[in-house]
């Protein structure tokens, strides 16, 4: 085609096919290969790429772990489960600290409980030193103010103390039923709630009749009040009886 001298020669006109004809039905050409990778994509595009977007995710964010995920309600049981065994041994733990302190506690009173009837053995009948008297003031108050009960049962029906007392010594005959606590050889420790420390060690015996009284006054027959079995020696002479520990 010849020149013209204004717009210089004519190039050749494209191929005509029907891929580059949109209007007739034919699809556009696929997009090159080698465009630049979208910002998702990893490892084929320029690392400064990624600079400028911080929200990209890449595979260096976090490593993809070996074993299967445990579902919620696993992560869940486990938290409570150890929850329940760090609180249980808490438990364990107070619940031995408080019998320790309760042990020291009752055999401390089951002691003072002791020493205060010995030393009210040793004051009855006889002129009390005010001293002596002052001393077993305290020692009731003390065992009083720290809720411990001091069962004397002396003079009491056995019917109705037979529960908490340990019997050393009975008549061989009789009714049983008409017994008393003769002497109270140990006394009963017992606490304001009702727990039994120490059980009380007496002798039985029988209630004397208005004539054993006017035959034999300030004692008891021997029939009626057996001899008991003495008690452990005290380190105090002049205290007739003695501990029962």
């Amino acid at each position: 085609m010849a020149a013209t001298p204004e717009r210089g020669p004519l190039g050749a006109d494209p191929p005509a096919d029907a891929a580059s004809r949109p209007d007739r039905g034919g699809s556009p050409a696929p997009a090159s290969t080698t465009s630049a990778a979208s910002p998702g994509s990893a490892g084929s595009a320029d690392p400064a790429a990624f600079a400028a977007d911080p929200m990209a995710i890449t595979e260096s964010e976090r490593a993809v772990p070996e074993h299967a995920l445990d579902p919620p309600f696993a992560l869940v049981y486990d938290v409570v489960r150890r929850t329940a065994r760090e609180r249980e041994a808490g438990r364990e733990e107070m619940r031995k600290r408080l019998e320790s302190t309760h042990e020291r506690y009752t055999g401390l009173a089951a002691d003072a409980a002791v020493a205060l009837h010995e030393l009210r053995g040793c004051l009855e009948g006889e002129p009390a030193p005010a001293v002596l008297a002052s001393i077993a003031r305290r020692f009731a108050t003390a065992l009083d103010r720290a809720g411990v009960r001091f069962d004397d049962p002396v003079g009491e029906a056995y019917a109705a103390v037979g529960r908490r007392v340990d019997v050393a010594h009975a008549p061989d005959s009789g009714d049983e039923a008409a017994m008393i606590v003769a002497r109270t050889l140990r006394p009963g420790v017992l606490l304001d709630d009702g727990e039994v420390i120490r059980r009380a060690q007496v002798v039985l015996g029988f209630v004397p009749t208005p004539a054993e009284r006017e035959a034999a006054p300030g004692r008891t027959d021997d029939r009626d009040t057996p001899a008991a079995p003495r008690p452990e020696p005290s380190n105090d002479p002049n205290c007739e009886g003695g501990s029962t520990r």
